[in-house]
């Protein structure tokens, strides 16, 4: 349950239009991101939080050097600045967003909801009759 490219419009989103971050803050954390497989977008929405919450100016660039300079290799095998420019291109409106945010937190929210079910699901065929 995870959308790779809600992911990115959310990303290409916040790098055109970091205003709309404090509309999205209060409900979109880096663990709205998905990561079994690749870090990618979470670092990217950790650079960008970070560099808004200090007032910082946001463009592709700034945030490549910061994901390059973390010294760090993506699963992927990306390369990063390419990456990252990929999404800043890409076409996206201010009020886009913000429904964007909201379903990418609902995928993650059925995602831990899921997780959650299969943590107790283990746990029931591990326990004996026995057990109360």
């Amino acid at each position: 349950m995870y959308s790779f490219d809600l992911e990115k419009q959310l990303l290409a989103g916040l790098i055109n239009h970091p205003d709309i971050f404090i509309e999205i803050a209060p409900f979109i954390h880096e663990d709205d991101f998905y990561n079994k497989n690749s870090q990618v977008n979470r670092t990217i929405f950790c650079i960008i939080k970070n560099a808004i919450e200090s007032s910082e100016a946001i463009d592709y660039v700034m945030i490549s050097e910061r994901a390059l300079g973390l010294g760090i290799s993506f699963e992927d095998n990306i390369n990063i600045a390419d990456y990252i420019q990929s999404l800043s291109l890409r076409k996206t409106s201010s009020k886009a967003i913000i429904s964007v945010a909201k379903d990418l937190k609902s995928l993650s929210a059925r995602r831990r909801i899921a997780n959650s079910a299969l943590q107790v699901k283990s746990a029931m065929e591990k326990a004996s009759p026995n057990d109360t």
